[in-house]
């Protein structure tokens, strides 16, 4: 049997073979404040629970860090605009992010949490546990889903 032609990959570039998915919305809130941003390592760990990756430096890293719970919304081409807007600069650096980004905001009854009106599903997610351990290491977040929408 001929052996395939393979060529060498650089190691650190390896999340590009493994990324799993499209552009999520990630927003959440925490004590009347509220942030948004667009993240594509997002990924089902099981039939109700996720993993998504938030750096430390985001804005939105911070409320999550001190909030019980976080949304992911799938985003959709008709809110690419909005979503660039979103992803393109941090509300550390300009508080009125989420207001000039233009993207459109809704809250479900019994949560906080803005939603992005556009998005094709949402869903909300209680942190489990073990993110506070894997957030400082690897700016994981493990949620287990507590409602969803579509």
């Amino acid at each position: 049997m001929t052996e395939p032609k393979i060529a060498a990959l650089d190691a650190a570039k390896i999340w590009q073979l493994f990324n799993l998915g499209g552009t999520v919305l990630v927003s959440t809130e925490h004590d009347g404040k509220t942030d948004m941003m667009p993240a594509s390592w997002a990924s089902p760990l099981d039939y109700d629970k996720v993993m998504v990756v938030v750096d430390k430096s985001h804005y939105t890293r911070k409320l999550m860090d001190q909030s019980e719970y976080f949304a992911l919304g799938v985003a959709s081409a008709g809110i690419l605009p909005e979503l660039l807007s979103l992803g393109s600069v941090s509300k550390n650096a300009d508080p009125e992010k989420l207001e000039k980004s233009g993207m459109a905001l809704f809250t479900q009854p019994g949560f906080k949490i803005p939603l992005a009106r556009g998005c094709s599903a949402w869903a909300i997610f209680k942190k489990l546990p073990e993110t506070e351990e894997l957030s400082k290491k690897y700016d994981l977040f493990l949620g287990q889903a507590v409602a969803a929408w579509g």
